[in-house]
């Protein structure tokens, strides 16, 4: 499996999350677990989907991931090309 590959499964990753997310906000809106859920799961979860989140948090997330590949990847093609 080449980056691209292994990028792509994770931004889909993210679009399955966002989905779960607002699936689960849906599900809640109104009830007395709206509050609690929306605290301890879904704000975690926002943060852990994308960097764009809006909260003070350095916590790891798929985005930071997908970075670390295409540097990663970058590192690699450097060094193929060196040794030509």
């Amino acid at each position: 499996m080449n980056y691209q590959d292994r990028i792509s499964q994770i931004q889909e990753a993210q679009d399955l999350l966002n989905e779960a997310h607002q699936l689960i906000k849906d599900a809640i809106h109104g009830t007395g677990t709206q509050q609690y859920t929306k605290a301890y799961l879904l704000d975690h979860l926002q943060i852990m989907i994308s960097s764009d989140h809006g909260f003070l948090s350095s916590d790891e997330n798929l985005d930071k991931v997908i970075e670390r590949l295409e540097e990663e990847e970058e590192d690699n093609e450097y060094d193929e090309n060196e040794e030509e």
